[in-house]
């Protein structure tokens, strides 16, 4: 008891040392107003009232004080169980759950929206990733959580990586020579899973092809050493496409014995998922430099193919290839510069010249790194030009044989592709290399030719005659080269006319798989879910033609990453970074936000859903992730939102801990705030945006840019302001032009909601206001700011970054609701967790359970029709405080204390 009182003391004393701060800021101005934003400062005697109503809660409040766990001071311990299927409570939204799954008909797509067949409405969703064992849990465990996740609000869930090589995390039978078998009972689990989902009105994600390699027993070639572009070949190789098929009719096609209908049919599955991130263009047409000649071959093949049918006789093919002169003149001169570039890493320049027309440098690389690019020469300053042929040519050695790498891009973040990526190798001789390409996604002055030398130590490189030069010497039908004899190579240079055959012969092959499998499922197995083949945006603007036959959108976004700095997905002490920072503060200084990214690849006229979103942990600004995404993706009218993804629960783990980066469902900041987000995106609190601005493209765009976003850019001469217009693709081509264009229109049946993200005194804010919801996130410990009809009048705490979101739980506007959900917070992270000394690595101890967030203190006003009764919830939603309010002068006021240790507040008449 007598630390509880302390506690109190010590909270009094906190809020009076606030106030006095507050007093000083009014001396030179605070925080001032801003439209519906006031800035309150306490009075004298609203002080002591607060001091008095804070000591008289002890005696008012059943405060329940653990002594058990030693909790930081200024932290609380408020795991959220993956068991809590409590009903009835503030928290638990699953009313807006129709149960079950599919009770109003098959989901079906209208214009560019989700459509209940049977009722005409309209559905929005909003879910979770689940893959590997979590998908499969053990039947009394997936009851459980599959309640527990609607009580979240959560109507959604994408089945995601069940594929994969980890006997425990994978359908496929592992202990069979092929991968064609299924484990019998991950697959009973897994369908009673999505029985128990159905149930509590839950629709499923199917995807199809995750993480599955085929092996020497499916009858395809040993390939021990699987790099990455091993997925592109699961879209092009007879065998694997056969067995593509066939994995799709025997896990769509078994009748699920827990609902009696198989996949196919079910109308709780919303849709089925083709290839989870995957295009053969992802990389550029250069990927099959890397693969096995026995799929170079098979790819050679298809490409001879594709050349007869396009071309018919070697004349005409020689006719369309004919080239261009090749320029003398090197573009390399003066305005040139050489540059070293390293990342923990050593490098000494020895010598260099730049005066000639042909540059020369020599270098040491002391330390070497764990990739290439940890050590770079590079040369700046150079200007191309869109869609036209250029030849880079040098000569190397170097004392310690590599395999080495060079690519001409940006010389600015972030450093994209201007349209070549070549390897080569390097020893002590000489050695004479050239390589030929199409410029594209250029900007003036701005693209460099980078060496990426990082990948020995010890090593000396000399580089000499480099030369850049417009043309191509190889463009053009060679004398050996014939469609009769079908002995044409796949290009890696020849000319900007062969290589957009080259990359139209891959774009057209990219959708040939998306149609193939399409019309498989459809017409062969008989899906009558809707079906996507990936997401848009791997492959470039080429993946706009690729889904154009699919019946919606999907793009993944995440903010801040994890960067790995040697090993891939090695979460091990110093390998990995993380940015840590506000993308709210980021949107408000004008930089470039994932959510902005995601923004510009929407097409207009069909649904647009988010598959996979994150604000990865660690994470201080984790609790604006909820919020912001729900708050954009209804202004922008997005359609369906998944975060990536359920942590561990049940007998896989505990739901004490935040397990890793994109452990989502145990961390509060991030779950904590779904049955908020969730009522707010289902319920459209918040209303599309009036103003539509829309990018039109010319014909065949992935001839001129690969990526979306320097488009918009260049085109706009901005990024979509996604707070103000909603951004979206034409899926028309432009006819006569090979200029984008922007058209704008607006909704005049739409009003502008009251949102906006802004720098108030050089601190950033989310406000959001609504009739029946209200946003507010950014650092508002220490500080009085409000939105709409609330305020917040806050002590500082540890970052003094949070969020809060107030919902409306009857659908009456705030001020006359008779029944409010508050939920507040502001930091979480693991106990005992270590961060590095730059705050953006946790390598060092990332914690342990329990899951603690920071404690808050201030006091809260809400305008309403009348006094209320203010309860504090715990993890589950039931009432555990009676909190004292005051109504006067139609505000209703209170005080979160440190001691409520939650995130959750009831307000009722």
């Amino acid at each position: 008891m007598k630390k509880f009182v302390v506690n109190h003391l010590i909270s009094v004393k906190n809020l009076v040392k606030s106030q006095m701060l507050k007093w000083e800021k009014q001396k030179v101005g605070g925080w001032g107003n801003w439209g519906n934003i006031t800035a309150k400062l306490l009075s004298f005697r609203q002080v002591v009232n607060a001091a008095v109503l804070l000591l008289f809660s002890l005696f008012l409040t059943n405060l329940s004080v653990s002594f058990a766990t030693e909790t930081p001071l200024g932290w609380f311990s408020f795991p959220i169980h993956w068991n809590d299927t409590t009903s009835g409570t503030a928290t638990d939204i699953s009313f807006l759950n129709e149960k079950p799954a599919g009770k109003n008909g098959r989901i079906i797509v209208k214009r560019d929206k989700f459509i209940e067949s049977e009722t005409g409405k309209t559905i929005r969703f909003i879910g979770i990733n689940m893959g590997g064992d979590v998908a499969f849990p053990k039947k009394e465990d997936g009851e459980k959580f599959a309640a527990h996740l609607a009580k979240a609000g959560v109507n959604v869930i994408r089945f995601h990586n069940l594929d994969g090589e980890n006997p425990v995390k994978t359908l496929i039978d592992t202990k069979q020579p092929d991968t064609q078998h299924f484990n019998e009972e991950h697959l009973d689990r897994f369908f009673y899973f999505i029985s128990e989902c159905k149930k509590n009105g839950i629709y499923s994600n199917i995807n199809l092809r995750v993480m599955r390699s085929l092996v020497p027993g499916d009858g395809v070639p040993e390939w021990k050493n699987q790099p990455y572009p091993l997925k592109k070949i699961n879209r092009f190789s007879p065998r694997w496409i056969e067995l593509q098929k066939k994995w799709a009719k025997d896990l769509l096609t078994r009748k699920n014995p827990y609902t009696g209908m198989t996949l196919a049919e079910d109308p709780a599955v919303l849709v089925v998922e083709l290839d989870n991130e995957n295009s053969i263009l992802e990389n550029g047409t250069e990927f099959y430099t890397q693969i096995p000649e026995f799929y170079q071959e098979e790819l050679r093949v298809l490409w001879n193919q594709w050349l007869k049918n396009r071309y018919k006789t070697d004349d005409m093919l020689a006719a369309a290839w004919k080239p261009a002169s090749l320029s003398m003149e090197t573009l390399l001169n003066k305005n040139s510069e050489w540059n070293l570039e390293r990342h923990g890493t050593e490098i000494k320049l020895i010598r260099s010249n730049i005066s000639g027309v042909m540059p020369d440098i020599e270098v040491e690389v002391g330390k070497g790194g764990s990739q290439d690019w940890h050590v770079q020469v590079q040369l700046l300053g150079l200007t191309l030009e869109n869609g036209e042929d250029y030849t880079l040519s040098f000569k190397i050695r170097s004392s310690v044989p590599n395999n080495s790498r060079l690519g001409v891009q940006w010389q600015i973040d972030n450093w994209r592709s201007n349209g070549l990526t070549a390897y080569y190798k390097t020893d002590n001789q000489w050695h004479n290399y050239t390589f030929s390409f199409i410029a594209r996604d250029t900007i003036k002055d701005k693209t460099r030719i980078a060496f990426f030398v990082g990948g020995k130590s010890n090593n000396k490189i000399e580089i000499a005659d480099v030369k850049m030069v417009k043309g191509n010497p190889n463009a053009g039908l060679q004398p050996e080269e014939s469609l009769e004899t079908q002995n044409i190579p796949l290009p890696q240079s020849g000319g900007k006319l062969r290589l957009h055959d080259l990359l139209q012969f891959m774009v057209d092959l990219d959708k040939a798989f998306a149609q193939t499998m399409r019309d498989y499922l459809k017409n062969e197995i008989k899906v009558q879910s809707l079906i996507i083949d990936s997401q848009i945006d791997y492959g470039g603007v080429s993946g706009m033609n690729r889904e154009s036959d699919m019946d919606f959108v999907d793009a993944h976004a995440y903010w801040e990453h994890p960067d790995f700095i040697g090993v891939p997905w090695d979460f091990s002490m110093g390998n990995w970074r993380i940015g840590n920072s506000s993308q709210l503060r980021a949107m408000a200084r004008t930089k470039h936000t994932c959510l902005q990214l995601l923004g510009e690849r929407r097409i207009d006229g069909k649904p647009f859903s988010v598959s996979e979103y994150d604000c990865p942990f660690p994470s201080d600004f984790a609790t604006e992730m909820m919020p912001f995404l729900t708050v954009i993706a209804s202004l922008q009218d997005w359609d369906a939102l998944y975060t990536f993804c359920a942590g561990p629960y049940g007998s896989y783990g505990s739901s004490d801990v935040i397990s890793g980066s994109f452990d989502n469902t145990n961390h509060p900041g991030k779950f904590g705030f779904f049955p908020a987000a969730a009522l707010a995106y289902r319920t459209g609190a918040f209303s599309p945006l009036p103003n539509i601005i829309t990018l039109k493209l010319p014909q065949k765009p992935w001839n001129s840019f690969f990526r979306i976003q320097p488009v918009w850019e260049q085109t706009l001469g901005r990024y979509p302001d996604i707070l103000n217009e909603r951004s979206t693709v034409s899926p028309i081509y432009l006819d006569e032009t090979t200029s984008p264009q922007i058209q704008l229109t607006t909704d005049s049946k739409k009003t502008q909601p009251s949102v906006t993200v802004r720098n108030i005194f050089g601190l950033s804010f989310l406000l959001g206001n609504s009739p029946t919801c209200v946003v507010l996130s950014g650092p508002f410990g220490g500080g009085s700011i409000g939105v709409g009809p609330l305020n917040l009048n806050f002590d500082e705490f540890e970052g003094n970054f949070g969020a809060v979101m107030l919902n409306s739980l009857d659908g009456i506007e705030i001020e006359n609701s008779e029944r409010i959900l508050l939920t507040i917070g502001g930091r979480f992270e693991n106990s005992k967790m270590v961060w590095n000394v730059e705050r953006n690595c946790t390598g060092i101890n990332p914690g342990e359970p329990p899951v603690i967030g920071t404690s808050l203190h201030g006091r809260i006003e809400i305008k309403t029709s009348g006094t209320r009764k203010v309860y504090a919830l715990d993890a589950t939603g039931t009432r555990k405080h009676n909190i004292v309010s005051e109504w006067k002068e139609g505000i209703l006021s209170f005080f979160i204390l440190p001691e409520y240790q939650t995130l959750y507040y009831e307000i009722v008449r």
